[in-house]
């Protein structure tokens, strides 16, 4: 009788995949949750942007509400949508019809994160699996497809899903589904139905595990929640690890030494090179905010262990740190120097970087309008992706600066720039940090293309 299911849900599948290929006020006082931890940089409490709202708070009160200490371990491991490895190519259909290559196809599905383009198709497939084959999936699987619907805002489907899989299976919703249903989505939260799903669990002794702790964690938009999370963590024996990789919101309430000393208080060594690239990048910007570029360059470049982590990723640490300090010689300096020792893809990056971000913000300089016409022409030829504003912005950058919006044609002092960058922002023996310790050449370009420090 299986089998004429899985025929049933592979047509579905073929079906649903073809039509959609068709169509294919705050003031300084100190915040109101007290701060405890020796880890955190308590000198960034008092910034404007330190707040949390009273929904915030109220969610953490449920939270402790129904979390005993230490809290339960959760048996599901804990996935972050949004941390999925990326695919641009669907998976292909399974030729024959099994139970394996149904599920094998389905975790193929849910294992990845996918153009946006190809979102409905894949809800229409999973669901058309659900309908047709029920019985064949885990709940590990109805985890994972439920968290799908939810991270792109279908709740609508997804609680179907939970309801198939109900009435269908003998798998029960528990705690595990009420997690995925309050985790992060494309869209921002909506607080108060995270505030009346935990209401609905206040009657459950202690129905908290950790992934509850971990997707609220990632939920919060505000420092302040997120900060009196990490808190609570400790006082509750919740292992932090799984949320070492999302500090970035917070990084600035952390020195390196702090941040350093909370890896390694969760077995993450940088000694030893054995740790995330997340991790590392993360640390490498709480260096950078502090100014201290040189240092961190030195702990990288001089240690082995850590060279592998010398990446894309890592380029795009430190060119987001030159760019928003108006240092575009140094951006432009770092990318040559890494892709030339280090073999590091820089210049579709780094493409993207300037005229998606930089350019339409920056303060104006007179050799503006050729740096837009010298990067311009990478988007072709290295398929970088313009945002759908950039063009607007470029055009609203030269409307307020009466400039020229001709981006296509160089023209005299383009090409003179355009040489003078390749040829003077070079760092041939080791990045130098300081303007003023480069060569004339280099500093004079600098200033050329508006970098004065």
């Amino acid at each position: 009788m299986w089998e004429n299911k899985l025929v049933k849900a592979s047509q579905s599948i073929v079906r649903c995949f073809s039509l959609s290929s068709r169509k294919c006020l705050f003031d300084k006082s100190p915040p109101k949750i007290p701060m405890i931890s020796p880890l955190l940089n308590h000198r960034m409490l008092g910034k404007s942007h330190f707040m949390s709202t009273v929904d915030e708070e109220t969610i953490i009160e449920l939270l402790q509400n129904i979390s005993e200490i230490p809290v339960s371990v959760s048996e599901v491991k804990y996935v972050n949508f949004a941390d999925l490895p990326h695919s641009k190519r669907l998976p292909t259909l399974p030729k024959d019809l099994s139970e394996k290559s149904i599920v094998d196809y389905v975790n193929k599905l849910v294992q990845y994160r996918y153009p946006r383009s190809f979102t409905n198709q894949i809800g229409e497939a999973l669901l058309e699996i659900v309908l047709s084959s029920p019985e064949l999936l885990t709940k590990k699987h109805y985890l994972s497809i439920i968290l799908f619907y939810h991270f792109h805002t279908n709740h609508k489907v997804g609680l179907q899903v939970l309801n198939l899989m109900i009435a269908n299976t003998q798998i029960r919703q528990d705690i595990d589904f009420d997690n995925v249903l309050m985790s992060p989505t494309v869209r921002p939260p909506v607080y108060r139905q995270i505030i009346e799903r935990l209401d609905t669990l206040k009657g459950k002794d202690f129905a908290a595990n950790t992934n509850t702790w971990y997707y609220l964690f990632n939920v919060f938009k505000n420092p302040e929640p997120k900060i009196k999370m990490l808190e609570l963590m400790g006082e509750y024996k919740v292992s932090l690890k799984p949320v070492l990789g999302s500090l970035s919101p917070i990084i600035e309430y952390f020195t390196p030494e702090q941040l350093t000393d909370l890896y390694q208080s969760e077995g993450c060594f940088l000694e030893n090179g054995e740790i995330d690239p997340v991790l590392v990048n993360q640390l490498v910007a709480c260096y950078l905010k502090d100014s201290r570029v040189d240092e961190v360059w030195s702990m990288i470049q001089n240690n082995s262990d850590l060279e592998k982590f010398i990446t894309p990723g890592l380029f795009v640490v430190f060119a987001n740190h030159f760019l928003k300090n108006n240092q575009l010689a140094f951006a432009i300096a770092f990318a040559d120097y890494l892709q030339k020792n280090y073999k590091v893809k820089t210049t579709p990056i780094l493409t993207s970087m300037i005229l998606n971000v930089y350019l339409k913000d920056c303060p104006f300089f007179d050799r503006w309008l050729s740096l837009v016409r010298i990067f311009m022409p990478g988007v072709k030829r290295y398929h970088v992706f313009l945002n759908t504003k950039t063009i607007s912005n470029l055009n609203d950058y030269c409307s307020l600066y009466k400039i020229s919006n001709d981006f296509d044609v160089m023209e005299g002092q383009d090409f003179t720039t355009m040489k003078a960058i390749y040829s003077d922002l070079v760092w041939n023996d080791k990045p130098t940090f300081e303007l003023s310790e480069n060569s004339p050449d280099f500093i004079k370009t600098a200033k050329f293309i508006g970098q004065s420090q």
